[in-house]
């Protein structure tokens, strides 16, 4: 990637090419941006893209710095509903910071995960490059839990965009699952694997050590 980032977070650069459908303004298929991500480190580098972040996230995640930032304390994560990126901070002890980032090109076959360590100094800059994102990009439509009144045009059940956007959270969250559980079959079956070479192995001592020189 050429140009400066518009977020940066430890070894992670975020580059923000524009919203995925900038025509509509709801609150769900209108904020979703498309990004250019990479994570490096030593000896790996990482790179994804796509509409994998959402403005909602961006607010989540600065207001979780601000506080990280004011107390020291608690965590701050990019409470990602794509899988293809995850950002996790927790404060420790003497103003020290642990990161952890996963990323992936494919979840369905693949994942990484880096762990950086930083201190609360770095905060500050993560806070302005949010909130810059955010000037950028406005967050269009009111993101909240629909509250029950039934003549409010915009949260009724048959608005088209109030369907596009349960749509989209039932697809996202499916293929979350999917790579959770495609994950866990493979580690699972590492594991079987594992075992079963290391009683090979003992079973193979016995025997050596029963038969003699």
């Amino acid at each position: 990637m050429t140009g400066e980032p518009d977020l940066t977070i430890a070894g992670l650069r975020i580059w923000v090419h524009g919203r995925q459908f900038p025509e509509l303004m709801d609150d769900w298929d209108g904020n979703w941006l498309v990004i250019s991500a990479q994570c490096i480190a030593e000896g790996a580098q990482i790179f994804v893209r796509g509409p994998i972040l959402h403005l909602s996230e961006v607010s989540c995640f600065l207001k979780a710095c601000e506080a990280m930032y004011e107390t020291l304390q608690g965590s701050a994560s990019f409470p990602c509903m794509e899988p293809n990126l995850r950002v996790q901070l927790e404060a420790k002890a003497h103003g020290h910071i642990f990161l952890t980032i996963d990323i992936t090109p494919d979840h369905l076959s693949q994942w990484h995960k880096f762990e950086f360590q930083a201190d609360q100094t770095f905060l500050p800059t993560i806070i302005a490059g949010c909130k810059n994102l955010l000037k950028d990009y406005p967050l269009r439509g009111v993101l909240n839990i629909p509250n029950n009144d039934k003549g409010s045009k915009r949260l009724r059940s048959d608005n088209p965009a109030t369907k596009s956007r349960f749509r989209g959270i039932t697809l996202r969250l499916f293929r979350c699952v999917v790579g959770c559980c495609l994950r866990s079959r493979v580690h699972r079956k590492s594991e079987a694997k594992s075992s079963q070479q290391v009683l090979s192995e003992y079973r193979l001592d016995l025997t050596e050590e029963t038969q003699g020189p």
